[in-house]
């Protein structure tokens, strides 16, 4: 199901203004029964605003309203109640070291102001020969999260890649090279300490299993609202 976004508000505002006596306006107070409509007419699922402080604009990045051949729709407002779709898109489709290929959805935007870097990160499926690369004939992949970088908030991003396999929700230690480079060639990578933490004596050559902490486990603990695929 599609679904839209714009920043929904509904305001009732009373304004009592008591000014000096002898004042052109002290016979009385000022009223009125103004209102934001909300059409909900812009497309925007799974939506993330970012305010950025140099443009003075806040954008919304969105699973859907992209242009043809982009990924993830953009959308610039000055009040967070008009909303213009910059064209394009957040995300490349197809670009090189673009790792997913379906399944583009939830794009979350964060801003260095050292460096001046934005960072999207995003859920992706790397649905090409998934089977050989976990080893189980019988698995359905999950989503996988990856990250890109651009120097403007309107993007383009580029994808320097896939950083964590995991399905569940978990949380991991991330090495903080990736935010203080100010090339924004650095891909983010788990900190040493959880690499491998979960690596048994028995594991096969060239198995990973890194450490984390469990956040959110489905299959054990069902949230409202969600839906589990298993």
């Amino acid at each position: 199901m599609r679904s839209r976004f714009v920043v929904t508000a509904a305001i009732a505002v009373l304004l009592a203004v008591v000014l000096p006596a002898g004042s052109v306006a002290a016979a009385g107070a000022w009223r009125t029964d103004a209102t934001y409509y909300n059409d909900a007419a812009t497309p925007g699922a799974d939506p993330y605003v970012l305010y950025d402080r140099a443009s003075g604009y806040y954008y919304a990045y969105s699973t859907e309203g992209a242009d043809d051949g982009y990924h993830f729709g953009i959308y610039r407002s000055p009040d967070l109640a008009t909303w213009a779709h910059v064209p394009g898109g957040a995300l490349r489709a197809g670009q090189d070291g673009d790792w997913a290929h379906d399944w583009f959805w939830a794009p979350e935007v964060y801003h260095n102001p050292t460096t001046g870097l934005y960072f999207l990160f995003y859920a992706g499926r790397m649905n090409r020969g998934v089977a050989e690369h976990f080893r189980y004939p019988d698995f359905e992949e999950a989503s996988k999260v990856g990250v890109a970088v651009s120097r403007s908030p309107a993007g383009p991003f580029h994808d320097l890649g896939k950083y964590i396999e995991e399905s569940n929700i978990y949380a991991v230690e991330l090495t903080g090279d990736w935010w203080t480079d100010p090339t924004g060639a650095t891909m983010p990578a788990i900190a040493p300490a959880y690499r491998n933490a979960n690596l048994a004596p028995s594991d096969p050559p060239g198995t990973r299993k890194d450490g984390f902490v469990p956040i959110l486990n489905y299959g054990s603990d069902k949230q409202e609202g969600t839906r589990s695929t298993t």
